[in-house]
């Protein structure tokens, strides 16, 4: 079996989810990088229950107009 994920709304979800935690996560400079740990949480826990380990992440593409 294998996964698709849309992974713009993925990361738009993990962005809000990570912003809501008590603890977040940061470097020493205090960069934000909660919704990249919340990110790949929400993939393996995919993973392990679709019992795959297959995994797409498709990403949109940035518009441009003329």
């Amino acid at each position: 079996m294998n996964i698709i994920i849309d992974g713009n709304n993925l990361a738009h979800r993990c962005y809000w989810i990570s912003e809501k935690q008590e603890e977040k996560l940061t470097t020493e400079d205090g960069i934000n990088t909660g919704c990249v740990y919340v990110f790949l949480n929400s993939i393996k826990s995919l993973m392990k229950g679709f019992n795959t380990k297959n995994v797409y992440v498709c990403w949109d593409k940035k518009l441009t107009y003329p």
